[in-house]
């Protein structure tokens, strides 16, 4: 499997593909070509162009581009295209099929040398993947035992109840009844069960599964409608994702090959929880689309937000246009003025976004990035860090704050070319650092808070209670959910429970346990490339990790949290993050009328 930050050919707009065939102009808007095999002993295809709303039923294929070389040529309307070495293996599989009788494929479907056709096609792309007959998926060749695996996992689907859909209840039921010493599962080394995983595992680092865009195109048709093709063998999301769903709940067995935690984070695991969102009716706004996309890979950055303006329910296509002629700097800071003009609300919420790199562990920076201003979140950055909840319901956008640091205040903000001006006042310095919690492993993530703990003075906490009460609360920002992660409801007022955290997982009963269990995946979510720190006054806070002794805490009008700047000239300051102040998140510096002082910041 390539690591995490290795580039891919991959885009959908990907240009300079050689070709002798000559493209005939859309002629509307909402135009798209679509193509139709003949038999030939080669890929070969005729093309017609037809309005998208009066299509006749076609099929649209998601695959990776893959190297640009070697070119194959394919033949269309007696013409000749160059395309990928893959997408050339997928043609050869799909003119075969008795099931296709049009295709979409934008390699072939659209110009690529046309930047303005590419432009209008890519903001239809998500009407193009929803109004699909299929979408087919083409994950590439037979290769390690990819057809036992995926025969495998059709023949688990039969275990399940036929009617149970994956929503259903009786669905859930069965997977939940699974135990790793069910044999028909699960097997030590050898055994029948342990080669599927062992395919399926390889089946899962396929190229396909880090793609950006295939988080757009494998998500909105249901899941008897996406079709995963790999060689000559086919199946339906449907019946796939029950090796994802098991996989959830019990991490592939006890063989050694993966542990759960690997299992949950991995690829397929993330765009099965996206498309679960969506098939919820989640309300997924545009800078939660782009989190969950930072990880993906994708060969023009800019394709990370024109990916994303597809699925986003906050945004129309005309609030932020597909425009290849605009740098990534441009595309970057027009989502940030998309943002900054919505609703008062969430206004100042894209700074929760930004990631800087400094004071991780250096073998987390994979792909190191200092071309932006400090206040634009880069979604070229890998490294997911979480933005502190700021809202009581997650599917909500128009619910109550959890937080009212700048008061009652309203947002004044704007861009000035590369300057964020935002008017607030700086309240307190960072006087004190502990380290960064910087990786998400269970373990190093729980010693790293433990450290903290344990290096905390036993007194009395500057607004109240004790230092250790103030901790508790701090590291989980003093929010929770009552039952993760099925109520979408924060609270205010938790504290860690450091009893539950450190006893026997086995002494505990099932309740108990998954208490435990969402608790350690709050602190990793909250605390990862987070560090505590004391102010100089005596508050202790959790700020970003690339936070230094000296930096500033700062409320913005409007602002519901607290922010980090530093100093980096006169009068110019760089954003280092967002940051909880246990005792300063509901306004109180406000009613230390005179002591602070309010300023117009220019952020480089």
């Amino acid at each position: 499997m390539a690591k995490v930050g290795e580039r891919f050919p991959v885009s959908p707009t990907q240009g300079s593909i050689d070709t002798s065939y000559q493209y005939s102009p859309l002629i509307g808007l909402r135009n798209i070509r679509l193509i139709r095999f003949v038999q030939a002993d080669t890929p070969t295809c005729t093309c017609i162009q037809i309005n998208l709303d009066k299509s006749p039923p076609y099929d649209a294929l998601s695959y990776t581009w893959g190297n640009a070389f070697p070119k194959h040529i394919t033949h269309i309307d007696g013409q000749e295209l160059s395309v990928s070495s893959n997408l050339y293996a997928a043609l050869k599989i799909l003119q075969n099929s008795q099931e296709i009788r049009y295709i979409w494929i934008d390699a072939i479907c659209i110009n690529q040398s046309d930047d303005m056709e590419r432009n209008q096609q890519v903001s239809i792309m998500n009407a193009i993947y929803r109004n699909a007959n299929r979408v087919v998926v083409w994950l590439g060749p037979e290769a390690d035992d990819s057809d036992f695996a995926i025969q495998t996992i059709r023949n688990w689907r039969k275990h399940i109840p036929k009617e149970a859909s994956l929503s259903d209840k009786a669905y859930w039921e069965k997977v939940a009844s699974i135990k790793s010493s069910d044999l028909t599962f699960f097997g030590p080394p050898g055994t029948t069960a342990n080669r599927a995983w062992l395919a399926i595992k390889k089946l899962w680092e396929r190229s396909w599964w880090r793609r950006a865009w295939i988080v757009q195109e494998a998500t909105l048709c249901p899941p008897q409608r996406l079709a995963l093709l790999c060689g000559n063998q086919s199946i339906y999301w449907e019946d796939f994702a029950i090796c994802i769903d098991i996989a959830h709940f019990l991490g592939g067995g006890e063989d050694g090959f993966q542990t759960l935690e690997n299992w949950q984070q991995s690829f397929p695991t993330r765009l099965h929880s996206f498309r679960v969102d969506r098939e919820s009716g989640y309300y997924l706004m545009l800078l939660k689309v782009l989190q969950q996309m930072r990880s993906y890979e994708c060969s023009d950055d800019r394709d990370k937000v024109f990916a994303a303006i597809g699925m986003a329910a906050d945004i129309s296509l005309d609030e932020i246009t597909p425009d290849y002629q605009k740098t990534v700097e441009e595309t970057y800071i027009n989502v940030v003025r998309f943002v900054l003009g919505a609703s008062e609300l969430h206004r100042l919420d894209f700074l929760g976004y930004v990631v800087r790199q400094e004071g991780l562990d250096p073998d987390m920076v994979w792909i190191e990035y200092n071309d932006l201003p400090s206040w634009v979140p880069d979604w070229r950055n890998q490294i997911i860090s979480s933005p502190i909840e700021k809202h009581q319901d997650t599917d909500d956008p128009s619910c109550e704050r959890l937080f009212r640091a700048s008061g009652l205040s309203k947002v004044e903000a704007k861009i000035d070319g590369r300057k964020l001006l935002v008017k607030g006042m700086r309240i307190e310095t960072v006087k004190l650092l502990y380290p960064v919690c910087d990786t998400h492993r269970k373990a190093v993530g729980q010693t790293i808070q433990s450290k903290w703990r344990e290096a905390l003075p036993q007194t009395d906490y500057i607004s109240g209670g004790t230092v250790a009460e103030a901790f508790d609360r701090t590291i989980v920002t003093d929010i929770f959910q009552e039952d993760p992660p099925r109520d979408n409801l924060y609270k205010r007022g938790h504290r860690v429970d450091w009893s539950l955290l450190e006893s026997d997982p086995l002494s505990l009963d099932e309740s108990a346990l998954c208490k435990r269990n969402d608790l350690e995946v709050v602190l990793n979510r909250i605390n990862f490339a987070r560090r505590l720190f004391w102010t100089d006054r005596g508050y202790l806070g959790l700020g970003p990790g690339g936070m230094t002794e000296r930096d500033m805490i700062c409320v913005f009008n409007g602002g519901q949290v607290l922010y980090v700047l530093r100093d980096a000239g006169i009068g110019v300051y760089e954003f280092i993050g967002e940051c909880y102040v246990h005792g300063l998140m509901d306004g109180e510096t406000l009613s230390e009328e005179g002591r602070w002082q309010e300023q117009i910041f220019t952020i480089i």
